[in-house]
């Protein structure tokens, strides 16, 4: 049923208004309504829990309005959808994202005679299962680049270079 934003008039008989009511009624119900945007206000906190709905509200986070979710089954478990900050650590970042993906991302020289470099996280990883992939800047060569000593805080990164190289990192975890 669709949506009829003209139903009912001002000059619609009221014996006929309920009809066309439950029509427009019917059609919010399946998600019929077409709209442009969506206003949220801010609320003051995180809403109490509401059965067999999840929630999307938002709420006042670092000076900002950002928009947040919670569900049914576990309310106090509240995911931030907005505003998510990276952190920034010299030439590291990191952020995380709101259902708890952890990315990790930055640049690393070698100097010439070193061949290794320890990278920092500046998240840390929950866990050591995490994916890292690397590459050269400005090498006109092919350079092998190796990652090892992989842990939740940290790696080693090891270059193949006659020369001293920038390396770009980046490692995503949980």
């Amino acid at each position: 049923m669709p949506w009829d934003i003209n139903e009912p008039q001002n000059n619609t008989k009221l014996r006929l208004a309920p009809a066309l009511l439950r029509t427009n009624f019917a059609a919010v119900e399946q998600g019929g309504v077409p709209f442009d945007y969506l206003s949220v206000s801010e609320q003051a906190g995180n809403p109490s829990r509401a059965d067999n709905f999840g929630q999307i509200y938002s709420k006042e986070s670092g000076g900002r309005t950002e928009l947040f979710y919670q569900n049914d089954a576990n309310p106090a478990v509240v995911k931030q959808l907005t505003g998510i900050q990276k952190t920034t650590s010299g030439t590291d970042y990191g952020m995380t994202t709101p259902f708890g993906l952890i990315i990790n991302w930055g640049t690393v020289s070698i100097t010439l005679p070193a061949t290794t470099a320890s990278v920092n996280f500046a998240i840390p990883f929950n866990n050591a299962d995490i994916v890292i992939s690397s590459q050269t800047h400005n090498s006109a060569n092919a350079v092998d680049v190796y990652t090892y000593n992989i842990n939740t805080t940290s790696f080693t990164l090891k270059g193949s270079a006659s020369a001293s190289l920038t390396y770009s990192y980046i490692a995503i975890g949980t």
